[in-house]
């Protein structure tokens, strides 16, 4: 009967021994499965972030070639684009109507221009509202026969001055009078206004004068006849 019962308990006790085997068994499969499930997500990780190295990387080179590639492109067409042609604004009497802005230079562009007074020519200059480079004033053919020289004078200095205050660039050529032929009077006040041009504007850098002394008609020097 005491056999019986202890050969009994021995094998229930095998028989826990083998499942407490089992247990530690799948205990340790199931520890294994996580760590490998582990360095998976560790490998994942590291995987992960290499990419995103990759992208942030290619991401910041792309940026920088984005921000490179209009300056390169804009010096290409700099280079291929001709430099613009200087603007000439030319306003004179209607002794300049005859005259073919196109077949002055080809070096500028050119706008021709008639207003008949120092004082018209002093309106138009106010309301113009484009950006000359080079000023050409024919202005004084008709007020000579009006006013006296230094009126002449004083008024296109203010024309002068307005348009070098509108435009600091600008660049003036004051054109003299021509030689006159219509009466001693005005072609004396002529060659005073002249002299008096040389004398009140000479000393400005960005004036300069066009001389029309040597004037010759059919290659002959003008002469002076009343």
């Amino acid at each position: 009967m005491k056999f019986s019962l202890l050969k009994s308990q021995l094998q229930t006790e095998k028989g826990n021994n083998v499942l407490l085997q089992e247990q530690f068994n799948s205990a340790i499969k199931h520890e294994q499965s996580m760590l490998e499930d582990t360095r998976n997500q560790i490998k994942l990780m590291k995987l992960d972030e290499a990419q995103d190295e990759i992208l942030q990387l290619k991401s910041n080179i792309s940026a920088s070639l984005d921000e490179a590639t209009p300056r390169s492109i804009q010096k290409e067409v700099v280079r291929e684009v001709p430099p613009a042609k200087p603007k000439l604004l030319f306003v004179g009497t209607s002794n300049i109507q005859g005259i073919h802005v196109e077949k002055l230079t080809q070096a500028a562009d050119i706008k021709k221009v008639i207003q008949y007074t120092l004082d018209d020519t002093s309106e138009f200059l106010s309301t113009f509202t484009d950006t000359p480079d080079m000023l050409v004033l024919h202005s004084l053919t008709n007020d000579l026969k009006t006013k006296q020289p230094t009126q002449c004078i004083d008024r296109l200095f203010d024309i002068v001055s307005e348009a070098s205050s509108k435009w600091p660039l600008l660049k003036c050529v004051i054109s003299f009078t021509t030689p006159r032929r219509d009466s001693i009077t005005n072609f004396t006040n002529a060659q005073i206004i002249n002299a008096l041009l040389e004398q009140k504007f000479s000393d400005i850098d960005n004036i300069f004068f066009a001389d029309h002394t040597n004037m010759l008609v059919n290659g002959k020097k003008i002469k002076i006849k009343f």
